[in-house]
């Protein structure tokens, strides 16, 4: 029963969270995995019975949902556009602001 419930739960966060593209719920879903693969390792009796099998399986849906919330965030700027550095006189105007807030 505890095992439905973790797979379901994992299963649930993993189809949410590329349906609705939220990064949190990628990350969420990997936890969910890393859950699961502990408690079907702490039901193991043997090596490569069915619970050995699931754990890898749920290690490796770890690694691909990390990287998953990675790749599914949405991107309003392109790569260019979020390493453009402004003028010097914004940095400037920045650090000016910053000494005031420090009283300096």
């Amino acid at each position: 029963m505890i095992l439905f419930a973790f797979t379901t739960f994992a299963l649930g966060l993993t189809i949410s969270s590329f349906w609705l593209g939220q990064q949190i719920l990628a990350f969420a879903s990997a936890g969910g995995w890393l859950f699961l693969g502990i408690y079907s390792l702490s039901l193991s009796v043997a090596p490569l019975d069915l619970y050995w099998s699931l754990m890898f399986f749920c290690l490796f849906m770890v690694v691909v949902m990390s990287l998953a919330g990675v790749g599914i965030r949405k991107r309003d700027k392109s790569l260019e556009e979020e390493l453009e550095v402004g003028e010097p006189s914004d940095l400037e105007d920045y650090v000016n602001s910053k000494m005031k807030l420090w009283h300096l």
